[in-house]
């Protein structure tokens, strides 16, 4: 049996971001019903502790705010269809053509249309400009696991009804550059959500003359909000990394975090003879999984890692490992 022939789930790395996939997935259904329980007990508490009711209610308003940003999620039922897919069958690469339609809507030979949950605007350009996918499944209730190019994550998917819509055009940005404006999209999206709720007990505790509360959310709202925005000035200069150095991997590790983030660590090795230890908090599995797989990882100016022709760049901090023997 030759690699390409193998289960999709013998492979280590498609194996692990499944499992960061499908926490994804559980986190997400898990978060609704903790929302709606945080509500509930809101509305209890504003009888006896209106103040610590408010901030309960407002805090789980702005948490359904920031999970409904995140996108639909197809529930526990593709975790238990795609384990079973992923196990039995090997990728197989299929032409897709990516629908001009609200989410990810993939076009398939045979007039198969597939939803795909959850990916971002950068990964959904790059099928855009490939034309391509790989896919195991379906089965019979039309689930699905979707990989994109130069990325390892199996995606949720599904087969659904025929959707009027002509194909979608690529972006003209670069799609590291396009990635750079999702994480500058999504930092700002938090710094408002931070400083919407600051605000809003704020000023609800000053209505309510309860002032040691007031000053607690103002204290708090400035800690957040300078945080949020320190990452949010970080998060613009990904736009721009640029001149690019290919590096050699010598060893990673990581751990993962919940929303397929993690925290690893990378040896580089670079042509001149140096060697970094590079350190990155908070970064896409992806990116940690694939330098593993491919061996390599390429550095921009500025500290910037990733790879430059796909939705892969994070911030790193490096720390001098070796120096060439002059």
């Amino acid at each position: 049996m030759t690699p390409a022939d193998e289960p999709a789930l013998d492979d280590d790395t498609t194996a692990r971001l499944f499992e960061v996939r499908a926490q994804w997935v559980r986190n997400h259904t898990w978060t609704w019903l903790t929302l709606a329980a945080g509500l509930a007990l809101s509305a209890w508490m504003w009888r006896g502790a209106p103040v610590v009711g408010l901030a309960v209610g407002a805090a789980m308003l702005v948490g359904g705010w920031q999970t409904a940003a995140r996108g639909s999620q197809p529930g526990h039922a593709w975790i238990v269809a795609a384990r079973r897919l992923l196990t039995d069958e090997p990728w197989r690469e299929t032409p897709a053509t990516v629908l001009a339609t609200r989410g990810t809507v993939l076009a398939l030979p045979g007039g198969e249309h597939v939803r795909v949950y959850g990916l971002d605007a950068p990964a959904r350009d790059v099928v855009v400009r490939a034309g391509r996918v790989r896919v195991v499944g379906p089965d019979a209730s039309g689930w699905l696991a979707v990989r994109v190019d130069g990325l390892h994550t199996p995606w949720p998917a599904k087969v659904v009804s025929p959707v009027r819509a002509g194909p979608a055009s690529p972006s003209a940005e670069p799609v590291v550059a396009a990635w750079g404006r999702h994480v500058v999209g999504a930092a700002r999206g938090d710094l408002a959500f931070a400083v919407l709720l600051a605000v809003g007990m704020l000023v609800a505790t000053v209505l309510l003359g309860e002032w040691v509360f007031a000053a607690v959310a103002a204290a708090g709202g400035v800690v957040v909000a300078a945080v949020l925005g320190l990452r949010l000035r970080k998060a613009v200069r990904l736009c721009g990394a640029s001149n690019w150095r290919r590096a050699t991997v010598v060893r990673t590790s990581w751990t993962t975090r919940q929303y397929g983030t993690a925290d690893g660590t990378v040896e580089l090795a670079f042509p001149d003879g140096h060697r970094y230890t590079a350190e990155l908090v908070g970064v896409p599995v992806d990116l940690l999984a694939t330098a593993w797989r491919e061996e390599t990882l390429w550095v921009a100016d500025g500290g910037v890692v990733g790879f430059p022709d796909y939705p892969l760049a994070a911030f790193a901090t490096f720390t001098p490992v070796t120096a060439p023997v002059s």
